[in-house]
């Protein structure tokens, strides 16, 4: 996974950031399947 940061989406710095990301790469290592599609629904 790349995120670009930018101004829209900033520098991927914050911890619930990484950790977020940190989850979600745990979560698809673990599976059996990947999905067909993902979304994100930051509230951030």
């Amino acid at each position: 996974m790349w995120i670009d940061p930018g101004q829209g989406f900033g520098t991927v710095n914050h911890l619930s950031t990484a950790l977020a990301l940190e989850m979600l790469e745990q979560y698809l290592l673990d599976a059996d399947t990947f999905p067909e599609s993902m979304i994100d629904l930051g509230i951030g």
